[in-house]
């Protein structure tokens, strides 16, 4: 015995009391009327407006938690998806080749250092190569930023694709 079942209703029965007849009223037929009512209701639609491309089930039969129900039509939605997809996975390109960048920076500083303090290069250009490397440590803040934007992009179009199916939530 659960929660889950203690807080569901129960089916309302009646019971009624029948007498077998014989003769002349043995021959009669009952007719009664009523109607059956679900537990369970449920209005269901899609999060975004569109035209339906699949249907799934026919009205009144059963379905499972999770099934998918309806498509409605998303060939734009998948041509997006993937231009952002396309967007992120150059974004990532661009912060690896800059990091690339960011490394050979490093080194050009540490040797123009090591050449600074032999008086072998000028002031300017140490000072050069310190400008640099810190551009380049500063970009990659800009880089990042355009993948976390990129990623942000596909995830928003990853959702708006999931409101095209109608899933049945019972």
């Amino acid at each position: 015995f659960s929660l889950t079942e203690a807080l569901t209703p129960k089916p309302e029965v009646r019971v009624v009391s029948v007498q077998v007849e014989k003769g002349r009223s043995a021959d009669a037929v009952v007719v009664a009327s009523g109607y059956l009512e679900s537990r369970r209701q449920a209005n269901i639609g899609a999060k975004s407006p569109g035209r339906i491309e699949v249907v799934n089930v026919e009205e009144g039969s059963p379905v499972q938690k999770g099934e998918i129900l309806a498509v409605l039509e998303h060939a734009d939605m998948d041509a997006s998806l993937a231009a952002v997809k396309a967007m992120h996975r150059r974004a990532e390109a661009e912060l690896a080749e800059h990091e690339t960048q960011i490394a050979q920076n490093k080194r050009d500083l540490d040797r123009a250092q090591r050449l600074y303090a032999r008086n072998g290069i000028s002031t300017e250009d140490y000072e050069d190569a310190q400008f640099q490397h810190a551009l380049s440590v500063a970009r990659r803040e800009t880089l990042q930023a355009a993948v976390d934007l990129a990623a942000a992009r596909v995830e928003e179009a990853e959702q708006q694709k999931a409101n095209m199916y109608v899933i049945a939530p019972f």
